[in-house]
């Protein structure tokens, strides 16, 4: 019975071995069973000595060899799937930023990275996932914790497969532009895509009603990798100055009005530095930079030129300051003479144009918001002329209403936010009040406005206006009541 059982025992040890032997040749193994099989080979070479089947040892340079395949092949799912720049301490899913842009995946890809793969900060499967401790040569992120974890049930031949097949469908050369440009996001560089994309997809489509790609429909591989390319050109085609002003513009989907330009093109700049690109852009950007600037401060103008004449600005409107302005952004209010402005001639208008708006007193634009608010404000403006509040006795006239009216309204509950919101209202729209003043006065008097608060609280008392009114009007009462 001793010897049945001993037999028995035998019998299932090499059972054991042979399994393990088939798996580990077959690479059917996980990462732990390599760090265990590794672990204890010494202790399983002396067994099979004892049962004389040392024909069941793995050779130990198989087991050196598949843990050095497994780390490498980790190491490339990382550096496949996790995507950063050195120095960032942000990072990427490559699978949520392709269907951001709407790439499609294949099921198979999709499904076995469900099932398989944790990504940073995700804490499912906990329980089921590997101790990671395995060491990257090249895949270095800021961050020690921006790695991958795999479930314990994920083989070694899966892994391989996963890779393989991640490494040819995202063998897109002009990725880094999609990375580096959603690491430090463009608006820019954005709209480019998508709009790339957008034309790709119209050209290629067999369907004469298409339905756009971010609402729903799904873009091939093959299209983003074309998107990138054409973005990619035209950005060095923008840092060499060789770009037409449709091209900058992406054919209209480009709103520059608001856009931040001094913060793009260092964007821009920046990204062509990463790459090494041997060509100085500088000249090229500034005269790019510029051509949009005009584009954009033709709107300023047009705002300008709107306030000043439904303000009766009389004095302004005649300015030979705000006529120049008028002139200088005249080359990009039509299609035909956008065409033939140049770099430098862009260069040279801004140059002219910033210095008649007063800009080096603020060094950015935001405060020329304070045109198209004031013009929404036809009332406030209204209530502030026919009280007189806008000359040396006006403005003192003002401030002693305002405080009647506070002290009226001490023993009522009331809108506090409106009176407190009031006094700085007043104060942006007090440069508008003057007919007589000449366009650099007003200039320079919008330019040093509080825009930050100034136009959220121009809003609050364009919203209030009647009740700030019907305040007023109580204290003409209280003070003829008590004359």
């Amino acid at each position: 019975m001793c010897i049945y059982r001993y037999f028995e025992w035998i019998q299932t040890i090499q059972h054991i071995l042979q399994t393990w032997n088939c798996k580990i040749k077959l690479k059917q193994v996980t990462i732990d069973d390599i760090l265990l099989y590794a672990s204890c080979f010494n202790e399983v070479a002396k067994i099979c000595a004892v049962l004389h089947a040392d024909t069941l040892v793995v050779d130990s340079s198989l087991i050196d060899e598949l843990k050095l395949s497994l780390e490498e092949q980790f190491e490339n799912l990382n550096i496949l799937l996790l995507k950063y720049i050195p120095g960032n301490r942000n990072y990427l899913n490559l699978l949520s930023l392709v269907n951001r842009y709407g790439v499609y995946l294949p099921t198979n890809v999709l499904s076995c990275v469900e099932e398989f793969v944790v990504f940073p900060g995700d804490t499912r499967k906990e329980h089921q996932l590997v101790q990671n401790s395995l060491r990257f040569k090249k895949f270095m992120p800021h961050d020690s914790d921006i790695v991958l974890r795999v479930t314990r049930n994920f083989h070694l031949d899966k892994l391989s497969c996963l890779v393989n097949e991640l490494s040819s469908y995202f063998d897109i050369p002009d990725l880094d532009v999609l990375v580096y440009f959603n690491l430090n996001p463009s608006v820019v560089v954005d709209t480019y895509i998508t709009y790339n994309i957008d034309q790709i997809n119209t050209s290629t489509s067999s369907s004469s009603k298409r339905i756009p790609y971010e609402f729903g429909k799904k873009v091939s591989v093959s299209v983003l990798q074309a998107s990138l390319c054409e973005t990619k050109m035209l950005l060095e085609q923008i840092v060499l100055g060789k770009t037409t002003y449709e091209e900058l513009i992406a054919h209209g989907a480009l709103n520059l009005e608001n856009l931040d330009i001094d913060k793009e093109f260092t964007l821009i700049e920046k990204y062509f530095a990463s790459v090494q690109k041997s060509f100085d852009c500088r000249q090229g950007l500034d005269g790019v930079k510029s051509l949009l600037e005009l584009f954009q401060y033709s709107k300023h103008v047009g705002h300008i030129l709107n306030t000043c004449q439904q303000y009766k600005l009389d004095r302004c409107l005649k300015d030979e300051d705000l006529l120049e302005l008028q002139r200088l952004v005249e080359p990009v209010e039509s299609e035909q003479s956008r065409s033939k402005t140049s770099l430098i001639q862009a260069t040279d208008s801004m140059k002219h144009i910033k210095q008649l708006l007063c800009f080096e007193r603020r060094k950015c634009s935001n405060y020329l918001e304070v045109f198209p608010a004031v013009a929404d404000c036809v009332e406030f403006f209204q209530f502030l002329h026919e009280e007189y509040f806008y000359d040396d006795h006006g403005r003192a006239r003002f401030h002693e209403q305002v405080q009647l009216v506070t002290a009226q309204l001490q023993h009522e509950e009331y809108n506090e936010r409106v009176l407190n919101h009031l006094v700085a209202a007043y104060n942006v729209m007090l440069p508008f009040l003057h007919s007589e003043q000449s366009f650099e006065d007003l200039m320079t008097k919008v330019a040093s406005l509080d825009v930050t608060s100034g136009l959220k609280q121009l809003v609050t008392v364009r919203e209030n206006i009647m009740l700030i009114q019907l305040w007023f009007s109580r204290t003409k009462v209280s003070f003829c009541t008590f004359v």
